[in-house]
């Protein structure tokens, strides 16, 4: 089975809009069109993002994170001076990395 995303209005007039698996894209056409509905689109559903995930950053720590760095950010503190700071705080090795990969390349 592969996940689509999509877009049809019901037979009453109401639009649709979600997600679902299906053998095909085929299948799923031929599922809407069993039922009335006018199709407006259908895409294979697009992958959610690791960047963190495989790396071994849980979300607990990627929320405190942008957390910090909003209220750093709203105090008037720079950026590079904000990231650099919660680099220093960050436990977890792998984020602080990251976030250290991040202030390289914004200097560069």
């Amino acid at each position: 089975m592969k996940a689509f995303s999509y877009t049809v209005k019901n037979p009453d007039g109401r639009m649709l809009k979600g997600s679902i698996e299906a053998e095909s894209q085929e299948k799923l056409i031929e599922h809407f069109h069993q039922q009335n509905y006018i199709i407006f689109s259908i895409e294979a559903a697009k992958k959610k993002s690791k960047l963190f995930s495989d790396r071994g950053v849980k979300t607990d720590e990627l929320v405190i994170f942008s957390r910090q760095f909003t209220t750093l950010i709203e105090s008037g503190i720079p950026a590079v001076e904000a990231l650099g700071i919660l680099e220093e705080q960050v436990s977890n090795a792998t984020f602080r990395k990251a976030i250290g990969d991040i202030l390289k390349d914004i200097k560069e």
